[in-house]
């Protein structure tokens, strides 16, 4: 164990260490996010408040593993029964959760890089390290880009969203470089830059930020969410963005569209009308005070 930011902090890596650690530091309530994790709330059979925390998880189909990924569904299923409450990060999963859910305590992005006036030497450095001139336009979108996970994340659409452009508006695509940074291998890499992107994979988090400074649109067309963190991020870096039309997307109040030649439309737009980048960004104040309001209606004096 060891302290992290002025918190003890122990890696544990399935539910039942959780549980045995909450049992040797005789907690009083366990905050469980994802599977495996959420096996505490069935583990401790009642004798610790646990409250589950559910991001949701991508549906099973999107996968070539799908039976594993069904059995994983159908026991977080029984675990969340077993929880003292299960709270949701957006309406998007609380709509789609097959167990009832007490209440959505949505995400904030305020905790992200955000866009200030001092991020524009920023993008200039970024902008000339990776060749950039200056009448390109950045189209960015950062997600994993492995094989399995393409479906899912959309990178299909990504390309035909480009190969519209191009056939749309071929002055505008002569100026347009699309990017896409996230996990993925050398293959990964290989097979996005013949498909016309500019893959840059595995970046640090600082490097990550480079590209948001350096981009002028951001742009993702993942097929499910249960929050974006990616459109997070490049709204709080006043990114104008377009995306594929979800709940968890729509919920931004964002352009969205699930055909390639409105998306192309839309990117188009977003970069004739470009006015000064502004933060957009969500406060975490309001969702930690809904879920300490939660842990005093179960300890109304307090955690001891």
């Amino acid at each position: 164990m060891t302290i992290y930011e002025g918190c003890k902090r122990a890696i544990i890596y399935d539910s039942p260490s959780a549980v045995s650690l909450g049992d040797f530091l005789s907690v009083d309530l366990i905050i469980a996010h994802t599977p495996p994790f959420f096996g505490v709330a069935t583990l401790s059979n009642g004798h610790t408040t646990v409250f589950s925390y559910d991001h949701g998880e991508p549906p099973p189909d999107f996968f070539p593993d799908v039976e594993h990924r069904k059995r994983i569904l159908a026991k977080k299923d029984q675990d969340l029964l077993m929880s003292t409450k299960v709270f949701a990060i957006s309406d998007a999963i609380a709509l789609e959760s097959r167990t009832p859910v007490h209440r959505v305590i949505p995400n904030g992005n305020s905790h992200l890089g955000r866009w200030t006036d001092s991020c524009h030497e920023r993008r200039n450095r970024a902008r000339k390290m990776h060749g950039l001139l200056d009448e390109n336009i950045i189209i960015l979108n950062v997600c994993r880009f492995h094989g399995k996970t393409r479906q899912y994340k959309g990178i299909n659409m990504y390309i035909d969203v480009k190969n519209s452009l191009e056939q749309s508006n071929p002055s505008f695509f002569k100026k347009a470089i699309f990017v896409l940074c996230g996990k993925g291998n050398n293959n990964d890499v290989k097979e996005m830059t013949r498909n016309g992107l500019r893959a840059i994979a595995n970046v640090s988090d600082e490097e990550m930020i480079d590209l948001y400074c350096a981009a002028d649109i951001y742009a993702n067309f993942s097929k499910w969410e249960g929050y974006n963190l990616g459109i997070g991020q490049a709204l709080a870096m006043g990114l104008p963005v377009v995306a594929s039309d979800i709940a968890a997307h729509r919920a931004f109040g964002i352009k969205v569209t699930n055909d390639p030649m409105k998306a192309a439309e839309l990117v188009v737009e977003a970069a004739t009308n470009v006015g000064p980048r502004k933060p957009r960004l969500w406060e975490w104040d309001d969702s930690l005070s809904q879920l300490l309001d939660e842990v005093n209606l179960i300890y109304p004096s307090g955690l001891q």
